[in-house]
């Protein structure tokens, strides 16, 4: 399982980084590509954010990483998700972007598939 997170981690931080350098391009004219370069970066952070701290857990706490922690994990990031969302909205006056959420959405179900049915496949 190790592996399936450290590629997690590894496609979610190149996600991320070649979104956030194609979109000042001319890539970025096209209303599809434009969509999807600016809900990409969510689904980076996400499978980032939870493949280095799979990988991380073991060293820091001393115990391994397991389903609850998952679960936990993901839903305190879709919350974080969601107060910036509410932030931005309320404070900073941009609208509140629902494909955002959505696209945390899935990048969440993804790892909590690949989470339960990864240990089978391997």
């Amino acid at each position: 399982m190790k592996s399936i997170y450290m590629v997690l981690a590894f496609a979610g931080a190149v996600i991320w980084s070649i979104t956030i350098f194609l979109r000042g391009t001319a890539v970025i004219d096209y209303d599809i590509i434009k969509q999807i370069l600016w809900v990409a970066p969510n689904i980076g952070a996400v499978w980032m954010g939870v493949g280095f701290t799979f990988m991380l857990y073991p060293y820091i706490f001393k115990k391994e990483f397991n389903t609850k922690n998952i679960y936990l994990l993901l839903g305190i990031i879709l919350l974080l998700l969601l107060a910036s969302e509410m932030i931005h909205h309320l404070l900073l006056e941009s609208p509140f972007d629902i494909w955002d959420m959505i696209a945390s959405l899935i990048a969440s179900i993804v790892i909590i598939l690949i989470h339960n049915f990864g240990k089978h496949i391997l």
